[in-house]
């Protein structure tokens, strides 16, 4: 009996909780645009060690770009990146990586507004996100960074 029960926690280590982040599937985005994966790997290799299932996330293609025909970037995340974020919110201020403005621009583009005021820079993403849930209502990401030290604030 004893073999049996460390034989299931085995097979079940292999092939439970711990299946890691898939890849993500565009199949059902509007075919007349073209979406890129936005994924910056030279540049953001230390969060690697730091996030590594945000960048998982990340390098399966969970984050999506798309310039339209002004040139304006729009930004797509599959609903598993969109709520992995939501139940992870505290840890984008203790990540060390993300706590620099230039930094956190290179792990998730540019946002859609950024407004300059009192010493601070305080931005918006309003990502599209991708999934199964076709009533579901998704809110953005408000942020604030330090202008001098560029540094995220907690406001």
């Amino acid at each position: 009996m004893r073999t049996y029960i460390v034989g299931l926690l085995v097979m079940l280590s292999f092939t439970g909780c711990n299946k890691g982040v898939s890849s993500f599937q565009v199949n059902n985005i509007h075919k007349s645009k073209k979406y890129n994966r936005f994924f910056l790997k030279d540049e953001i290799k230390p969060l690697r060690n730091q996030w590594r299932e945000l960048y998982s996330y990340l390098e399966k293609g969970h984050l999506l770009q798309h310039i339209n025909n002004e040139g304006r970037i729009w930004y797509s995340y599959s609903l598993d990146l969109y709520s992995y974020l939501n139940r992870n919110v505290t840890k984008i201020y203790s990540t060390p990586f993300l706590k620099n403005f230039d930094q956190f621009i290179l792990v998730f583009g540019e946002p859609n507004q950024i407004q300059k005021r009192n010493n601070k820079i305080s931005f918006y993403y309003d990502p599209h996100v991708i999934g199964d849930c076709e009533t579901c209502h998704y809110q953005g990401y408000y942020y604030v960074f330090d202008e001098t030290t560029k540094k995220i604030l907690k406001e």
